[in-house]
């Protein structure tokens, strides 16, 4: 069990996943919403935010998920893994919306500036602010 902790541990400090394991925790700290659940929200629209910061990656994304990315830009390429995974949490009934549950957008500005002193956000490969955050939350929302 502690060898898959420090796994655990290594693998959040260096992925890519960032910005997301900066919110989810955030956004449950100060809600009735599970970190999973939170993460299953944030995942289609962080990845958006992300898109031009690597778009390589979700066009193999794409490729993965059969989409047909042949005679279309990197960016259009990039923007159908976006749509594919929307679609994948829709079809498995992932709420996509933090409307779906009973929280304020109050909440945007404090839970932002919770989530920016999380150091998975070192990782992430665009920068991001609070300015920044709160959008992602206010496209979420």
């Amino acid at each position: 069990l502690s060898y898959a902790s420090i796994m655990t541990g290594i693998a959040f400090s260096v992925s890519r996943l960032s910005l997301s394991l900066a919110l989810s925790p955030a956004l449950s700290s100060r809600s009735n919403i599970s970190v999973q659940r939170c993460m299953g929200v944030f995942l289609p629209h962080i990845m958006e935010y992300k898109l031009t910061a690597t778009p390589g990656k979700y066009v193999q994304m794409s490729k993965v998920m059969d989409e047909d990315v042949r005679e279309i830009t990197v960016i259009e390429a990039a923007i159908k893994a976006v749509e594919a995974i929307s679609k994948l949490e829709s079809d498995v009934d992932i709420p996509q919306r933090l409307s779906h549950y009973d929280i304020s957008k109050s909440l945007f500005t404090e839970i932002s500036n919770l989530a920016i002193t999380y150091p998975f956000l070192e990782n992430t490969p665009r920068e991001v602010n609070t300015n920044e955050i709160e959008t992602i939350l206010i496209a979420a929302y």
